[in-house]
């Protein structure tokens, strides 16, 4: 098995509210926020922290670790390499999920947000994604 054409095709789509709507003084400030969330960080490839996330080189050298994947017929061979890139697969989402779940990948990504858009009450907000406490 070789690394071709295989890629984590992530979207990332916001929703989110303000109390007031479009009326609010804070509308274009979390707009702006979220949008630049969505296509700077989680839509960018080469974005410094997302693109640590899903290495698909993880997982391919994982695969490739495994082989030959030989057994009595070609049918049962394909399905033990078919079942390592599964395992492999699976391996590299959850180290991907743990990744981005550390405070300080949420809380630089939050305030590298907040500066592009020039956020006016960085200090006042809580981290997103953490409950408690708040971003350095």
């Amino acid at each position: 098995m070789t690394q071709g054409t295989f890629v984590r095709d992530v979207q990332a789509s916001s929703w989110w509210s303000v109390v007031g709507g479009t009326a609010s003084q804070y509308y274009a400030m979390v707009s702006g926020e979220e949008l630049y969330h969505e296509n700077e960080q989680m839509e960018n490839p080469g974005h410094v922290r997302w693109g640590k996330a899903f290495l698909v080189a993880n997982i391919m050298k994982d695969v490739q670790a495994g082989q030959p994947y030989t057994a009595t017929s070609e049918a049962e061979s394909r399905n033990l390499a078919i079942q390592a890139f599964n395992t492999a697969k699976a391996a590299e989402v959850t180290r991907s999920w743990n990744y981005l779940n550390q405070r300080w990948v949420r809380c630089a990504d939050e305030q590298e947000a907040k500066d592009k858009i020039g956020a006016s009450h960085r200090v006042s907000f809580k981290c997103t994604y953490v409950k408690t406490g708040f971003c350095p």
